[in-house]
């Protein structure tokens, strides 16, 4: 029987997560190869991978990555708090982050991802996966992010301005502002317009179900219900929000005054918003 040392037990053990005896019994029968004895233990590893397929992965972490002028953001998750907290899964998340900014969608479908995926999968015991993923890199503009304390909410918030505009205190106050509305108020869309045609005609057939024993005329019955779909929308869409910081103002009429008052002309082009668990 192979001579296997503690210093080689150890070795492998930091380089998969496998437990001790998992880690002995490979060894021992690759005759305390290393290479082969590693290659046994990833197996392994995708093994855990596909028992866990299955599994429900509610909690993670939110990576951010990149500049005003291009930044992405990533959504990993996993089972529990418990191992997103763990080092081995705020290296897969960082990296994730990281490797999207600078290569975008090609990184996260790489072989070399998908095997740290699979790693981490090993040594966490979890369900783990990349699930959400998106860069911003505008043509006139900047971007600006929010990302919570816990790592659980994040935003991007792309704002099309000239250039010079972008290093007005007030126009970058005005975005950092409309992030943080953006993680705590999460609306819809930027703009009823931009609200999808089934998600409107689902919240029309919800009050239409709701007025169907009001005995109005179809006519008039038609009017009040186009008239809640468009309270509706707007009570969910950015620009039409009241301001979370100051409520007497709608979210578009404040981007359109800060705009005035610093001369430049700025508006918001699109936003995303990720949160852990949903």
């Amino acid at each position: 029987m192979a001579d296997i040392s503690t210093e080689l037990v150890k070795e492998l053990r930091e380089l998969t997560g496998l437990g001790l005896m998992d880690i002995k019994k490979a060894l021992a029968e690759a005759g305390g190869d290393k290479e082969k004895a590693l290659n046994t233990l990833k197996e392994k590893g995708l093994a855990v991978a596909v028992k866990r397929a299955d599994r429900d992965a509610r909690e993670g972490l939110i990576a951010m990555a990149g500049t005003p002028a291009r930044m992405a953001m990533v959504k990993v998750s996993c089972e529990t708090d418990f191992v997103a907290k763990t080092d081995d899964f705020k290296k897969l998340v960082a990296i994730a982050g990281e490797g999207f900014m600078k290569e975008g969608e090609g990184f996260l479908t790489s072989a070399a991802t998908k095997e740290l995926v699979t790693a981490t999968i090993g040594k966490t015991g979890e369900k783990v996966e990349i699930k959400d993923a998106v860069c911003f890199a505008p043509a006139e503009g900047f971007v600006e992010k929010y990302l919570h304390s816990n790592s659980k909410v994040g935003v991007l918030i792309e704002m099309k301005c000239p250039a010079a505009a972008a290093s007005k205190p007030a126009i970058a106050e005005l975005a950092k502002d409309l992030s943080m509305h953006i993680a705590a108020m999460n609306p819809l869309a930027l703009s009823p317009a931009d609200v999808s045609d089934a998600d409107k005609e689902e919240q029309k057939a919800l009050f239409v179900k709701q007025m169907a024993d009001s005995g109005k005329p179809p006519e008039v019955l038609e009017k009040i219900i186009a008239g809640k779909l468009a309270k509706h929308l707007a009570d969910l869409c950015l620009l039409e929000m009241p301001f979370v910081k100051d409520p007497k103002i709608k979210v578009g009429d404040l981007v359109k005054k800060v705009g005035k008052e610093a001369g430049v002309e700025v508006s918001v082009a699109r936003f995303k918003r990720m949160q852990i668990g949903k």
